[in-house]
């Protein structure tokens, strides 16, 4: 065992050689995925439990900035929730905070947000759910979703809400951030 802390250079190196060799892209599943092997139940699965997680990362994230004291980490920390949530348009946030129209106004803003307006990764992915055939409601409601999966991840989103641990827990989750986004952008750009 290394003694000490490594460089940064040294722990950028060795964080890449892991992903060169164990990130997820590289698990049988997602070869045969990427590589049209599956089934399309299979497909669908992979959504239903992928889009579980996602839809739970903006209220871990919201627990974590519920009991943060400190400003600096909310105010970075706020993007990632609005990253997996999207912006509502003006019209239709107006609608919703006058009490005229609400549920419609909600339950259509994604059909007249136009890409600048951030509609979010979860509306990305309830798209890729329908692409795939699962319904919004089915997606929405997690009805496809495995529970031992969904269960760690609500676990997840409860111990963020301990008070307290806000900077570490942004510490923490940051790490695991730049993670994904150091091997995801290889991916998603090669």
């Amino acid at each position: 065992m290394t003694a000490g802390l490594w460089a940064r250079e040294t722990f950028v190196e060795k964080l890449r050689a892991i992903g060169a060799r164990a990130y997820h892209d590289k698990h049988p599943f997602h070869l045969a995925m990427n590589e049209g092997r599956l089934s399309p139940e299979a497909v669908r699965g992979w959504v239903a439990n992928r889009f579980y997680y996602q839809q739970n990362i903006p209220i871990k994230d919201a627990a974590i900035l519920s009991n943060c004291p400190v400003r600096e980490v909310r105010r970075v920390w706020i993007h990632r929730m609005l990253d997996h949530d999207g912006v509502l348009p003006c019209a239709a946030e107006s609608a919703f905070l006058s009490g005229e129209g609400a549920p419609d106004a909600l339950r259509t803003a994604h059909t007249t947000a136009s890409a600048s307006e951030n509609e979010g990764g979860i509306e990305a992915w309830l798209r890729l759910g329908e692409a795939c055939g699962l319904s919004r409601p089915e997606l929405i409601e997690n009805r496809h979703a495995v529970a031992p999966r969904a269960y760690r991840k609500s676990a997840s989103a409860t111990r963020s809400s301990f008070r307290g641990g806000c900077v570490r827990e942004f510490r923490a989750h940051s790490a695991v951030a730049g993670r994904n986004r150091l091997f995801a952008y290889g991916i998603v750009c090669a």
